[in-house]
Formats: C-alpha cells, sequence, structure tokens
C-alpha cells in the first residue's frame, strides 16, 4: 500500500476512535473512564504499528496524529476533571503528558518553523502541565508538581506564555 493511501487510513481510523472514545465517555460514571481510555490507547497503536511503514513523507502527519491523540487524551481528563473526579483524570492526563513529550523530543528541531497548530500546541503545555499538578495537588500529593516533573524543554518553549508558567514554577514542594 502507498505511504499516502496508508496514512490516510490511519488518519481515518484514529479520527474514529477519538470519535468513539468521547461518545463513550460519561464524566459521572466511573465505569465508562477505563473503555474511552482504552479507545484512545487504540489510536496510539494504530499509530505506533504502522508510522514507521509510511516513509519519510508521512513524519509530519505522524506527528500531527500524534499531537491530536495528546489533545484527545487531555480533553477527556478536563472534562472528568471538571466533574471534580481528579484521581480518575491523573491517567488520562498523564497519557497526554507522555505523548506530549516524545513530541516535543520529536518536533524539537522543527521548533522554529513552527505553524499556528504547533504553536497552538506549545501555548497550551503550560495549562496542561498545571492540570496534571493541579489534579495531584488536590489528592494531597504535592511532591509530583516539582519542577522536573516535565521535561525542561516543554517549559522553556512556554516562557513566553504569561503568568500561567509562573504559577507553574511556584509551586512549593514540602
Amino acid at each position: 500500500m502507498e505511504s499516502e493511501s496508508c496514512i490516510d487510513i490511519v488518519s481515518a481510523g484514529v479520527e474514529n476512535w477519538i470519535v468513539i472514545s468521547k461518545l463513550r465517555l460519561a464524566v459521572h460514571e466511573a465505569q465508562s473512564y477505563k473503555p474511552a481510555f482504552q479507545d484512545l490507547s487504540n489510536a496510539c497503536g494504530l499509530v505506533d504499528s504502522h508510522g514507521d511503514k509510511m516513509g519519510n513523507i508521512s513524519a509530519d502527519r505522524i506527528a500531527e496524529l500524534r499531537r491530536c491523540m495528546s489533545g484527545a487524551f487531555w480533553n477527556l481528563g478536563s472534562s472528568i476533571h471538571q466533574a471534580g473526579r481528579w484521581d480518575h483524570s491523573i491517567p488520562f492526563v498523564s497519557k497526554g503528558v507522555e505523548i506530549d513529550q516524545a513530541l516535543i523530543d520529536s518536533h524539537w528541531s522543527l521548533y522554529r518553523t513552527r505553524n499556528d497548530v504547533w504553536d497552538t500546541f506549545y501555548q497550551q503545555l503550560p495549562k496542561r502541565a498545571l492540570l496534571l499538578a493541579g489534579c495531584f495537588v488536590k489528592l494531597g500529593d504535592r511532591k509530583v508538581c516539582s519542577i522536573d516533573f516535565f521535561d525542561a524543554r516543554i517549559l522553556m518553549s512556554c516562557i513566553g506564555s504569561g503568568p500561567m508558567i509562573y504559577t507553574w514554577l511556584r509551586f512549593d514542594v514540602p
């Protein structure tokens, strides 16, 4: 199969898994969290299992798919957080962190040639960091909120984001 048609099929599959996970999630029903998380994990697995087979042509599109999956984990985690189920939002948000860190490692060399979509991604990182830290703080685990929890490049990429980064840096760790 040609790499362009393969990436289109993978892209459609990822989109379907994301939609299914959103439909499956009921924020006030804890039994819906695991299936929704599994749906998003299936999307990740789809990209991971086919990403290497698509050649260099699709490297940017694979990064775009991973960015979308990260956003999906963050969105569902944020919805669960807003419902007051902080402990249940941590797996979603943590997986988003994991994907974000991998994206930054692979996309960092292109940092200077970003486009609007990637600018938005980098601008959201401090808010995402605060969401994860907020979950742990609300559960009483402040040690996890230390500055070294996030890769320094995430914080460096966010310096221009204003007060959000300074809030993140002021967490006092006992």
